[in-house]
């Protein structure tokens, strides 16, 4: 039914869209210009551990934490303290924080997309969950929504059917802020 059709389109559709994810959709970014100019494989761990580092400091959690009215104003801060820490990780391993340096930072995924340690080493990578999906594919078989897992913004976790109730409409609003 039209359930099915619209939960088969949400799954193909989601996927990470800011540019500090180093992912459009379920593609790698890969700016112009980045093919020559990769951070090299050692470079690059001490630059994603300082990343951490700072992603968990009492400052920046406490920059994440903040309120906004705004939803659009609250992701433009989060993104602006992210290129912040980013920049900051750059500078603190040996590195410019111009805007070119950042956008090869950003492409790392792309150039080391088989590496499962520099991958483990992004928070990005860590905890992305996108997958490409042929559409017509899922309509064939689509997933089990009794398996599928939603969580709560205060860290509780439901499967998806249980959501559902067959006496009124439901409708599921789901994002990232990550």
């Amino acid at each position: 039914g039209s359930f099915s059709f619209f939960f088969v389109w949400w799954l193909v559709s989601m996927g990470m869209f800011h540019s500090t994810s180093g992912k459009c959709g379920s593609a790698f970014y890969h700016y112009k210009g980045t093919e020559v100019e990769v951070i090299p494989r050692e470079d690059l761990i001490r630059i994603l551990k300082r990343e951490d580092e700072l992603r968990h400091s009492r400052d920046i959690q406490a920059l994440y934490s903040m309120e906004f009215q705004s939803g659009n104003e609250y992701l433009m801060h989060i993104r602006d303290v992210t290129i912040s820490l980013q920049k900051q990780a750059l500078r603190d391993c040996g590195y410019e924080d111009s805007d070119m340096q950042l956008r090869v930072l950003h492409s790392h995924r792309y150039h080391y997309k088989d590496d499962k340690e520099i991958l483990s080493l992004s928070v990005y990578g860590r905890h992305d969950i996108t997958v490409d999906s042929n559409p017509e594919l899922l309509i064939r078989n689509p997933p089990d929504i009794n398996k599928t897992l939603v969580h709560d913004l205060k860290g509780g976790e439901r499967s998806l059917v249980e959501l559902l109730s067959p006496n009124r409409p439901t409708l599921i609003i789901a994002s990232s802020i990550s």
